[in-house]
Order: C-alpha cells, then structure tokens, then sequence
C-alpha cells in the first residue's frame, strides 16, 4: 500500500480531510493534489515514486490491490500427470482504475508429475515386498498374503513388485498394487500389529513418517515399525512396536531424499 493512499480513501471527503494534520504531509507526496489533471487524466498512485501523479489509467501498468500469487498447491495426482494450483487475490475493488476483480487472472494452473517411489532396503540389505510376492495381494487372513515381510533380492530392490509411494502426507501405497500401507484390522496401531496391504485404510491411522535415521513411526500413536522379532531376516513380518533408536529398524526409502 502506498504511503499515500490515505489520501486515495479520503479523496471523497475532502473538506475534512483538509482540515486534519496530515495535510502538508501529503501535499509533499501528491503532485496532482492542488492542481487539476488534464481531461482523460486522473490522480493516480505511482508505486515506484510513492506519491500520486496525472496518468491516464493505461499508464498504470500493474492492477490496483492485486495481491502477489500464493505458492503452488500440490501435485492433485500421483504418478499420473496432475495439476498444480495457486491463486492471488484483488483487495482493492474500489480502484479508481484498473480494477484487479474485472482485469486481473487470481487463478493459475500448470500440469505436474509427482511420483516419489523407491523400493525399501532394511538393515542388512533385505527387501520389504508383499507376502504374496507380485502385484495382486489378495487380503487373507489365514495365508497373510497382503502383509509386509523382508525379502533377499538384488541389492536395488528393482523387481517391479518392491516399490512403494510415499506421499507429501505420509501415505504409503505399493505401487503396482495401488494398495495403501494400514495397521491390521484397522485398527489404532499396538504392540505387535502387523503392516498390511489394503484398498482402504482410516485417515487417522494411515500416515507414517521417516524419522531421521530411516525408521518408520506411525503418526497415530509414534509406534515404530520393527521386525517381528527384533532383528531383519528372510520372511520376517514388520509389526508395530514402541522403541525407535535402534539401528536395525531402519528401512531406507533410498531413492528419496533423506528425511
């Protein structure tokens, strides 16, 4: 906003703003205040200046009370092309001219690809996969084909089934499967309580973080994610358990940024 600008919201009532303290301080800063504009001219803000001019509205490049834009928004989609939106607002419809609301674009948007996947490599360079090992695990609480269990495989984990999604808020998907990483039975996390592969999972118990030495906690109650057992090995189960330091917990999510 301009230094100005008072003078701007008091231009209708001039007699008393006339008579207050701030007259010869504005006086100072408009050149057009006392004498009239040319015909198709008016009073206008000169935002490089800090005063007030003669111009006609076309020399006023940039709209009146146009904020600046807002970050972009997220990618709306994973792995697939989405869009990215930001927005600006116009807090200034009583303009005198060039009115933000009526020539003014407050709406952008541009396509984006956002798809942080990477396999997971835990301590001892096992694989986390699903049980069933492919890309259909099939809920069965007899077999627990769709839980999570530590594999040997080459040292990138690149067979198409090990790679997983970690979205911006904490949902885990594997990827091929499209299905998302819940506690079992959808339940508040407890000690004990496998990791399974489901097609829907409650928002309060869904999201995990990666804590800074690549272990995995639950957001719901800070549970971290171990193997059943305490140490990696082959076929071993990941279930929630309290603990969160230890260095054979880690399960590095290695093509992402460190957390």
């Amino acid at each position: 906003m301009l230094d100005t600008d008072v003078f701007m919201s008091a231009r209708f009532n001039w007699t008393t703003f006339n008579e207050t303290a701030d007259f010869q301080h504005f006086t100072k800063h408009t050149h057009c205040l006392s004498s009239p504009c040319k015909k198709e001219e008016l009073c206008l803000p000169d935002y490089d200046a800090n005063n007030h001019t003669c111009k006609a509205c076309k020399e006023l490049g940039v709209p009146e009370g146009l904020s600046e834009w807002s970050a972009w928004s997220k990618c709306d989609k994973l792995c697939v092309t989405g869009k990215q939106r930001r927005q600006r607002n116009c807090s200034n419809p009583r303009a005198t001219c060039n009115r933000c609301e009526v020539l003014s674009k407050t709406r952008d948007e541009k396509e984006c690809n956002f798809c942080p996947e990477s396999p997971i490599r835990t301590y001892d360079n096992y694989c986390v996969q699903p049980k069933s090992g492919d890309c259909n695990p099939v809920q069965d609480t007899s077999t627990w084909s769709h839980s999570l269990i530590m594999k040997r495989a080459d040292e990138s984990c690149s067979a198409k089934h090990l790679n997983f999604i970690f979205d911006s808020d904490g949902r885990i998907y594997h990827k091929c499967s499209g299905k998302v990483v819940c506690p079992q039975g959808n339940g508040s996390p407890w000690n004990g309580q496998r990791l399974v592969l489901m097609d829907t999972c409650p928002e309060d118990i869904v999201k995990h973080k990666r804590l800074p030495n690549h272990v995995l906690q639950n957001t719901k109650n800070d549970l971290c994610v171990h193997p059943y057992g305490g140490w990696p090995g082959e076929n071993v189960y990941l279930n929630y358990y309290g603990g969160c330091s230890a260095q054979q917990l880690a399960l590095n999510f290695f093509k992402l940024s460190p957390p």
